[in-house]
């Protein structure tokens, strides 16, 4: 795009979505006030609730991590299971089963655990 085109799909991006050109004051004023609506309902979610975080030997700690922790541990154990069977030797791709294992016991550590 050579600096002539840029700058006329700018003007034309400018005033498809911020002027709203042949509109009504009305009009105008009901969308702003549609979008000051979602931008407030978007941010609402995050007033009542509290941190995800538990209290560990007097200071607060996040409770991800812990989940997180847990997921690596099960994975590293699942991981020493596997080679004393046999069964790592025919993973087909290892690093994504591991990594996919450890996300899915951190889920459930979240959900079982903390409730979250």
């Amino acid at each position: 795009m050579n600096e002539m085109s840029k700058a006329t799909f700018f003007r034309w991006w400018r005033g498809a979505f911020f002027r709203c050109q042949g509109r009504s004051e009305q009009a105008q004023r009901r969308r702003s006030l549609m979008l000051l609506l979602v931008a407030f309902l978007s941010l609402s979610g995050c007033v009542n609730a509290k941190a995800p975080a538990f209290s560990l030997l007097g200071s607060y700690f996040p409770s991800w991590i812990a989940c997180a922790v847990i997921g690596i541990v099960v994975a590293i154990i699942a991981r020493v299971l596997f080679i004393r069977v046999g069964i790592d030797e025919v993973l087909p791709w290892r690093l994504f089963v591991y990594v996919c294992l450890a996300l899915a016991m951190a889920c459930l550590s979240s959900l079982l655990i903390f409730a979250r």
